[in-house]
């Protein structure tokens, strides 16, 4: 069995999509119509989800295309960056994330 963190598997991919996507293995377990243990068999690479599985998950806003074939849309990849932006502007003290924020403001008008 291939180590759950791999991100060259469908397992490892779903695992990374669903905790970058901030949802539990319960809230994706109620929302696809199946058990913690089946989520936690897929992440470890013990089987895959079905096309209608994959299917429940785009509907709750995974990206099933990067967790089948590692590839990002280019929608996803800036959905990406945006999220990354966020986490590293969340890890700021308020006071520096305002100056950061302010500065990108004014360059904005300069250009």
């Amino acid at each position: 069995m291939t180590n759950h963190a791999d991100p060259t598997s469908i397992g490892g991919r779903l695992r990374e999509e669903r905790r970058w996507r901030r949802i539990s293995m319960d809230a994706l377990a109620e929302s696809i119509d199946r058990s913690i243990r089946t989520i936690i068999t897929w992440e470890n690479n013990g089987t895959s989800p079905n096309a209608v599985d994959l299917a429940k998950m785009a509907k709750i806003g995974l990206d099933v295309g990067y967790i089948i074939t590692a590839r990002r849309s280019e929608y996803r990849q800036i959905d990406s960056d945006a999220g990354a932006i966020e986490l590293a502007l969340s890890a700021l003290p308020q006071a520096e994330r305002r100056i950061l924020l302010l500065s990108l403001i004014a360059t904005e008008f300069r250009a």
